[in-house]
């Protein structure tokens, strides 16, 4: 990187605690008017999404992470090696507001600071290999990430984190829109708004308990096929896990009639027989991401 390309860098750098705070203000004052519509399926918002959050910003050595926390939870990050405590941040029980934190390891690339901040989990294969990192870069993990065993689907672990953005150095300008934080908050509450029109492909969650689907309010579904008769109705998909569809039900158009439950027995009979504890778990990682183009994963800017 030549002189002229370093200063602009640092230029940008100097920028992002005031941008990268403008932009969750922004984002947060959204989401907590979203949350209070009427028209909410309120049994079925994640905590995930209530709540105040400590927002820690970690620059490494090709990028950043800016990572949410519960502020009611205590943080602490060491090293595996030494035990020395890398990161502190205290329990907050009764905070009014959102704090912000912005700390660096600059000899740390951002593929280890996401590993820092998941209790050292390999969450790296949900970066798709065919994209180059360094050449425009961003993502965000729109919910906290997620392992489960590959024999019974139950989770395994889960990260204290619930949220967290990344970008390498050529896309910084993420956190710029300030547009895009309104949109963002709108779309992680869409899910679950009552009388939305859905389409193919949306991402639902379950308004309510359905026991026999072992579907639970607030389970993510994708509606696979929405029909008019012979009366309106949407097909919703519920997967496991690891990505093993467990139901199909159908739903009146608003989702708040249950027209039809299709469960695989077999399969559910199969995921409730106990492994041979003799066998070492199989885990998988799996990433839930924003239905945003750029918020996907990772995509190239």
């Amino acid at each position: 990187m030549n002189g002229e390309k370093q200063q602009d860098l640092r230029t940008r750098l100097a920028k992002l605690p005031e941008q990268i705070g403008k932009y969750y203000a922004i984002y947060f004052s959204e989401l907590r008017k979203e949350l209070s519509r009427p028209d909410l399926f309120s049994k079925a918002v994640p905590d995930y999404l209530r709540g105040y959050k400590r927002v820690v910003s970690i620059g490494g050595k090709d990028g950043l992470i800016v990572v949410h926390f519960p502020i009611e939870l205590e943080i602490n990050v060491s090293q595996t090696d030494t035990g020395k405590r890398l990161i502190h941040f205290p329990s907050v029980l009764d905070a009014k507001e959102d704090t912000y934190e912005f700390i660096t390891f600059p000899g740390s690339p951002v593929n280890a600071l996401i590993g820092l901040v998941s209790d050292r989990e390999d969450i790296s294969d949900v970066m798709p290999s065919e994209t180059d990192w360094g050449i425009g870069v961003a993502g965000v993990f729109d919910r906290p990430a997620q392992k489960a065993d590959l024999d019974t689907g139950q989770v395994t672990w889960q990260a204290s984190w619930t949220r967290l953005a990344f970008a390498d150095f050529n896309h910084l300008h993420f956190w710029e829109d300030t547009n895009r934080a309104k949109w963002e908050a709108k779309q992680d509450v869409k899910p679950y708004v009552r009388g939305l029109e859905r389409e193919e492909l949306d991402e639902v969650a379950a308004p309510d308990d359905v026991e026999e689907a072992g579907v639970k309010a607030g389970d993510r579904g994708v509606v696979i096929e929405a029909f008019q008769q012979p009366d309106p109705a949407l097909v919703v998909e519920y997967a496991d896990p690891v990505g093993q569809t467990k139901a199909l039900i159908t739903y009146s158009t608003d989702l708040e009639k249950i027209f039809d439950v299709f469960v695989d027995r077999d399969f559910l009979e199969h995921r409730e027989q106990t492994p041979d504890q003799d066998e070492a778990t199989q885990e998988q990682t799996h990433d839930f991401s924003s239905s945003s183009p750029v918020l996907r994963g990772l995509v190239p800017a």
